[in-house]
């Protein structure tokens, strides 16, 4: 392996592990954000606030699947 190919390889290992690691991040928010939303002090914050979590919770959704979606590829 030459050394441009070796520098290649550890910087798409690099990319891919940033991803997964980006992607259970997003995962134990995602998860933390949804125990909240099932909280009784959810129900004591303003109505907007609660309709804006929710929102971003589906926002949330989406990337996480455009994460998983993109280490499928790679993988």
């Amino acid at each position: 392996m030459s050394e441009e190919q070796a520098k290649y390889k550890t910087e798409a290992d690099d990319y891919f592990d940033r991803l997964r690691a980006e992607t259970t991040e997003l995962r134990d928010r995602i998860t933390k954000l949804r125990e909240f939303i099932k909280s009784d002090k959810f129900l004591e914050i303003d109505s907007s606030q609660q309709a804006l979590l929710k929102i971003q919770s589906k926002a949330m959704d989406t990337y996480h699947y455009c994460l998983c979606a993109r280490l499928d590829l790679i993988e």
